[in-house]
């Protein structure tokens, strides 16, 4: 768990690195997202998604290079990088994050 995390929060940043690279957590449908940030949020915005298997992590230097002009985010689906592992019983790991029961995790 990273310094600062607070999972009941709908946002948290927890910590920059020394490239200006921001991490931090929202929650989206009562999971604790974990996504990456860096540039101006007044800039144009670009979103990296990344494949199966995969995280945010593998655009930590594309992030820096493409900062000083466009504000670029780049979360971890769920189960991946620092984002919750729902129980896969309870939640389809698909694109569409669709959930197999109503109940909540």
């Amino acid at each position: 768990m990273l310094q600062g995390q607070n999972p009941n929060s709908d946002s948290k940043l927890v910590s920059a690195d020394a490239t200006g690279v921001k991490y931090g957590f929202i929650k989206v449908d009562g999971l604790n997202i974990a996504y990456r940030e860096a540039g101006n949020p007044a800039n144009p915005k670009i979103v990296l998604l990344h494949g199966f298997p995969a995280a945010s992590h593998q655009y930590r230097d594309l992030m820096r290079s493409l900062s000083g002009k466009f504000h670029v985010i780049a979360p971890d689906y769920p189960g991946f990088g620092l984002s919750d592992i729902p129980d896969p019983a309870k939640y389809d790991y698909t694109f569409e994050g669709s959930r197999r029961s109503s109940s909540t995790f």
